[in-house]
């Protein structure tokens, strides 16, 4: 699957992802500090559209979670997505980005 190896290429070590069986989602646990409510603005100043893991919450859990879409065919445009969100992750760790 293109965006599990766009996941483990562009975002931080220590990022772990879950491919839920036939769904059109993955589940992306973030490597703590890394705020998914922080990334979710810094990305949608980009046209970035994600869901942070809070949103999913009654109780402001998940704030290192983020969900992704993977129902549309995986373009270069979606490849450039995905670095630029591992960039913006990478920058809230105080880290260089990866690729």
């Amino acid at each position: 699957q293109q965006a599990a190896q766009a996941v483990a290429r562009y975002f931080p070590l220590g990022s772990r992802l879950s491919l839920p069986a036939g769904g059109l989602s993955i589940w992306i646990e973030l490597p703590e500090p890394v705020s998914a409510a922080r990334l979710y603005g810094d990305a949608l100043a980009l046209g970035i559209r994600v869901a942070p893991g809070d949103m999913f919450s009654n109780t402001g859990h998940y704030d290192h979670f983020l969900r992704l879409s993977c129902g549309m065919p995986f373009t270069p445009a979606i490849e450039d997505a995905y670095r630029e969100l591992g960039r913006l992750m990478h920058r809230q760790l105080g880290q260089a980005p990866r690729a």
